[in-house]
C-alpha cells in the first residue's frame, strides 16, 4: 500500500474484544503478544479454538474499535489483514447500529482463506462485502457511518489457529 496515490490509512486500534462461541462444545480463544516472525517483532492477536461438528457451530472475536479507530471505519473504502495463516476459511464481518438494534446476525462480510504457513495480506474492498447467506429474510441496508465493531469468525469445522499481525483500515 505505499504506492503513489495509495489510499491514507491507519493501523486500527481496539478498545477491547471479546469472544463468542455456540454452545455445542466448541471453544473460542484470543491472546495478544509479541511475537518474533521471520525475522522481525509483531504485535499479534492469535484466535484459536476448535468448532465443533453441528453445521451452526461457530467462534469469533468482535473488536471494538477506539473512537479515531472507528472513524476511520466510517470513512473506509479498503481494510487489510495481515495474517499467518493456517489454511482454515474466517469470515470477516463489519457490524452497524442498525443490525445491532434489528437483532440480526445478518453482517456485512467477506469469507477469507489465508494459506497455511504463509504470511499474507488480504485486502477487502468495502464494496465487496455482502450480507451472510446464512441469514436469508434478514436483509439490512449497509450504512457505513454507522459503522460499530469489528469480527472475525472461523469458518470451517475443527481446529483453526490465525495470527493476526495487522490490520488497518484505509480512506
Amino acid at each position: 500500500m505505499n504506492e503513489k496515490n495509495s489510499p491514507q490509512g491507519t493501523t486500527a486500534v481496539f478498545s477491547d474484544w471479546f469472544i463468542v462461541k455456540d454452545d455445542f462444545g466448541s471453544s473460542a480463544n484470543l491472546t495478544t503478544q509479541i511475537e518474533f516472525i521471520r525475522g522481525q517483532h509483531w504485535t499479534i492477536y492469535t484466535f484459536f479454538g476448535e468448532l465443533m461438528p453441528p453445521d451452526i457451530s461457530y467462534g469469533g472475536a468482535i473488536f471494538h474499535p477506539n473512537p479515531p479507530t472507528l472513524e476511520i471505519m466510517k470513512k473506509m473504502k479498503l481494510l487489510s489483514l495481515t495474517v499467518l495463516g493456517d489454511g482454515q476459511s474466517y469470515e470477516v464481518k463489519l457490524s452497524t447500529t442498525e443490525i445491532r438494534l434489528n437483532d440480526t446476525h445478518n453482517y456485512y462480510q467477506k469469507i477469507i482463506t489465508p494459506p497455511k504457513g504463509e504470511i499474507s495480506t488480504i485486502h477487502i474492498y468495502i464494496n465487496e462485502l455482502s450480507q451472510s447467506p446464512f441469514y436469508p429474510g434478514e436483509s439490512m441496508p449497509f450504512v457505513q457511518d454507522n459503522i460499530e465493531l469489528f469480527f472475525i469468525q472461523s469458518h470451517s469445522k475443527g481446529e483453526f489457529n490465525l495470527k493476526i499481525l495487522d490490520i488497518s483500515f484505509y480512506i
